[in-house]
């Protein structure tokens, strides 16, 4: 029996539970990154609920003791969205940090979206200067979920043909990593009449695409 094909299997049909308990299975021997992947994703959904606690904790607790920088990044999630426990910024900051210094994209686009306007959290004081320069690196290094953020971020500013290519381009590369909600956000801008005028940027993000496939990343994104 393999757990982690198991996992992603059942990650794939959006059965939560089994994904969880198929990950952590595949991790009872070796911390594999794609099995840990599969924890990151869960967290970052929301799609954890509070009776996970029980099978996860100890995994998660072990693995941050021990010094594993992708479960900081995991534990940084949790801190900040509050699904097994109660919600702690200051730590969620904390772990995201060091999750950040080893590199890891995604934790760079986590503590990203913290610092956006409109986070919802009264614990950060919105800066979008550190935000976007956090989110390009993420999305230099492959992060789906960066490209997913900066191409939102530029939609919702003031409507210019400078930021709707901007927006483009980040939700097209998001749309092609994947991304479902990049997808949608991308077809509200290509029906825009003045979507007829970004073909060079359509190129330019299929480029990109090409690029972040060929990336090894040591943590793959989520």
């Amino acid at each position: 029996m393999n757990h982690l094909i198991d996992a992603q299997i059942a990650l794939r049909a959006k059965q939560n539970r089994l994904a969880l308990t198929s990950a952590l299975l595949a991790l009872e021997n070796s911390p594999l990154p794609q099995a840990q992947r599969i924890l990151a994703r869960l967290a970052w959904d929301g799609a954890l609920k509070i009776d996970d606690g029980a099978s996860l904790m100890p995994w998660l607790e072990r693995e941050i003791a021990k010094g594993n920088a992708y479960a900081c990044f995991i534990g940084a999630l949790l801190d900040q969205s509050g699904q097994l426990y109660a919600t702690n910024t200051p730590k969620a900051i904390e772990r995201f940090q060091v999750a950040i210094a080893k590199g890891i994209a995604d934790a760079m686009a986590g503590y990203a979206k913290l610092l956006l306007p409109n986070n919802e959290s009264i614990a950060v004081t919105p800066d979008s200067k550190s935000a976007i320069a956090l989110l390009e690196r993420a999305f230099a290094l492959g992060s789906r979920e960066a490209a997913y953020l900066m191409g939102k971020y530029y939609r919702h500013q003031k409507h210019t043909t400078d930021n709707l290519q901007k927006a483009y381009y980040y939700l097209n590369t998001a749309r092609l990593l994947g991304h479902e909600s990049g997808k949608l956000l991308f077809l509200g801008i290509a029906h825009m009449e003045e979507a007829n005028h970004f073909v060079g940027v359509i190129d330019k993000s299929e480029q990109t695409y090409q690029r972040i496939l060929s990336l090894t990343p040591e943590y793959p994104c989520i």
